[in-house]
């Protein structure tokens, strides 16, 4: 069953597709539900100001993905004052546009994009539901998630909370 979601460029959805598969295996290697990430709703992505929350344990973190430099600077400017207002703090992502554009032309991004429902947490161990983790896909996908996860490495904010080291990656 499809649920219609709001939406989202290919930046974004990739990027979600690529936080939810790195969680799903993250907790495969723990063997426990660790991490989960949940898009927005509509609402949330248009009233919170973010697209996805990362769930770690009981922890949660807002993120804002932006592929535009142009962007970015409103984005942590609009974060930064919505903080002071005391709202919730909102992680800005950048991720590299040409990078997600290319993971969005794979023939089984669409099937793999139809796991996701809007405000639903998931963690997926399989990425692409006709092929799991055996299509190249899936390695296009683990691939992203690391830069991804490196981001959130190197920085100095409470983001760096919720890195997913692989100890044991599938490929």
């Amino acid at each position: 069953m499809v649920i219609s979601s709001h939406s989202r460029n290919p930046a974004e959805k990739a990027s979600i597709l690529a936080l939810a598969f790195r969680a799903g295996l993250f907790n495969e290697e723990r063997g426990r539900k660790v991490f989960s990430v949940q898009p927005s709703n509509e609402s949330f992505d248009r009233f919170g100001k973010f697209d996805l929350l990362i769930y770690k344990d009981k922890q949660k973190l807002r993120v804002d993905i932006t592929s535009s430099y142009r962007y970015k600077g409103f984005k942590i400017q609009r974060a930064v004052r919505r903080a002071r207002q005391g709202r919730r703090w909102i992680f800005v992502l950048k991720v590299d546009w040409n990078q997600a554009a290319f993971i969005g032309i794979d023939p089984c991004f669409n099937r793999a994009w139809d796991q996701i429902q809007d405000g639903v947490p998931i963690a997926l161990t399989e990425v692409c539901p006709v092929h799991g983790n055996s299509c190249e896909f899936a390695q296009k996908l683990l691939g992203y998630s690391r830069e991804l996860n490196a981001i959130f490495e190197n920085e100095t904010n409470e983001a760096r909370y919720f890195v997913m080291p692989l100890k044991n990656p599938p490929f």
